[in-house]
């Protein structure tokens, strides 16, 4: 005994009845949007970690050398102190601010991820994957090294500007209630 198809019951209420909408889609139904946020929030806890250990390795190397009493003489008998020493504590000055600057970027980009998986604000999702690229390539100009953890920020950091476009499109298709 055939009934034909298989029909799902159309819910919450028959296209025919007054006031009827259909539902929205789900947050979170863009794959691209899933996929980004889940890097997004792998990417902050890289960042985190990253920061916290240039943010000490870099007071470290300034308190060395701010502490390093090792001068050199000129010929007038001046003491003179060392480049090698001025370089560590300008380097540790830098990697410091590096180092807050992605504790920073670790708090807005777990924010952007999920945001992401709500399908809300793009344009700060956007702006959080700029900041992740311009992270990535200051720390690969500062470290003097492109890492693979730097290859996959770069990566996310498009891909969540990507997402942030397709959740914009998506939010002008949308009909205004």
């Amino acid at each position: 005994m055939s009934q034909g198809p298989y029909q799902p019951p159309q819910y919450p209420y028959p296209p025919q009845a007054p006031g009827f909408m259909p539902p929205p889609q789900p947050a979170g139904t863009n794959g691209l949007a899933i996929t980004a946020g889940v890097l997004l929030i792998l990417v902050a806890v890289m960042d985190l970690f990253g920061g916290l250990f240039c943010a000490m390795g870099g007071t470290l190397a300034a308190a060395i050398g701010r502490n390093t009493t090792a001068t050199a003489v000129d010929e007038s008998g001046n003491p003179q102190p060392h480049g090698e020493i001025e370089v560590l504590v300008e380097a540790g000055s830098f990697l410091q601010l590096l180092g807050f600057a992605l504790v920073i970027l670790f708090a807005l980009t777990l924010a952007a991820g999920i945001l992401l998986f709500m399908a809300k604000a793009p344009t700060f999702v956007m702006a959080v994957g700029a900041l992740q690229i311009l992270a990535d390539l200051a720390s690969c100009v500062m470290l003097e090294h492109i890492g693979v953890l730097n290859i996959v920020g770069l990566i996310t950091g498009a891909l969540a500007i990507a997402a942030a476009l397709s959740i914009n499109k998506k939010v002008q298709a949308m009909p205004a209630v």
